[in-house]
């Protein structure tokens, strides 16, 4: 190859890459600058997830509303109107989409500000004209039973314990409330729903996740025990723990006459998942508390009773309709 040919070669590569340059350039900044718009592939979107709002993560779905309309009303007092629009147009070929960032959302609460909205938003379900259910289970497994006397079956009173203490399982109480009372018998809305008292160290973890048009609250609470005339104060503060004076104690042949002397309660972590509606308002519960009780033990008419260990869950669930 000639000299004249190699720089005509030469010439010609280095031109071809120029225009390449250039064209790669004036693309780059007309999709930059709105002029051009990249085509968007909706299978592949629809694979990778994109625009694809059936996802379901375990909540309970409420429907899917429009992103300005969901953020205003899942902030209490929300207003859709005064949402940042969506798009903020085309302004010399330039479209903006601000980012929306509210930070009174509870989504952005830390853990004390979400035990305490949790508290609000059960206190105002109380304050409101309502119609309340609640549904219990109560499983309870004892192990290790003594009577100390062999006139008795010790299989069946242990059975006549389970029966007694676990004859509302699955029964569908109903009450109505105005302001925070019975419209029956005047009893606290708290007696028969929840307490709206949880504090900071009791919970070990509160999770919040947004639901349809309000959030779902998972609670967690601590690890604690006591004995039989104390308290678990971390569950009394939201919760119903056992109280040993409602345990109906009659066994056969003795009656009621069994009086407790020892035994040691405890509460490996109750959970509980709490439903709130985009007015803030708790509409359903439920709480999963398992208990441990050991060595307890127990005298009537004179004959000791111990039992080694019961293992048992109480669970409970509430919901609130609103007039």
């Amino acid at each position: 190859m000639n000299k004249a040919w190699k720089k005509f070669v030469i010439v010609v590569s280095v031109l071809l890459c120029v225009i390449i340059v250039c064209v790669s350039v004036n693309v780059m900044v007309d999709t930059i600058t709105g002029n051009i718009h990249p085509q968007t592939n909706v299978n592949s979107q629809q694979q990778n997830g994109v625009g694809n709002n059936n996802q379901n993560d375990g909540a309970i779905q409420q429907g899917t509303p429009d992103v300005n309309d969901q953020q205003a009303a899942l902030t209490p007092g929300g207003d859709s109107s005064q949402q940042s629009p969506t798009n903020a147009g085309q302004q010399g070929g330039n479209a903006q989409t601000p980012v929306q960032n509210n930070s009174n959302s509870p989504l952005n609460y830390n853990k004390s500000q979400l035990i305490s909205y949790y508290n609000s938003c059960l206190k105002k379900s109380y304050s409101q004209k309502l119609n309340a259910t609640k549904t219990e289970q109560v499983d309870v497994k004892p192990s290790g039973v003594d009577i100390g006397s062999a006139n008795f079956n010790v299989d069946k009173i242990a059975d006549a314990l389970i029966a007694n203490n676990t004859k509302n399982n699955g029964v569908v109480q109903t009450k109505s409330f105005v302001n925070g009372k019975a419209t029956d018998d005047g009893s606290p809305i708290e007696k028969f729903v929840l307490p709206a008292n949880l504090y900071d160290a009791a919970v070990k973890s509160i999770t919040i996740k947004q639901n349809g048009q309000g959030y779902q609250i998972v609670i967690v609470l601590n690890e604690e025990t006591c004995a039989h005339n104390g308290t678990a104060k971390y569950n009394a503060s939201c919760a119903w723990p056992l109280d040993v004076g409602v345990i109906n104690f009659e066994l056969p042949g003795f009656g009621n006459a069994v009086d407790i002397q020892q035994c040691t309660f405890r509460y490996t972590g109750t959970k509980i998942t709490a439903m709130i509606d985009s007015q803030g308002r708790v509409t359903d519960t439920k709480v999963e508390m398992p208990l441990t009780v050991t060595n307890a033990v127990a005298k009537a008419v004179g004959i000791t009773i111990k039992v080694a260990k019961i293992e048992g869950k109480w669970t409970c669930v509430n919901s609130m309709r609103f007039a």
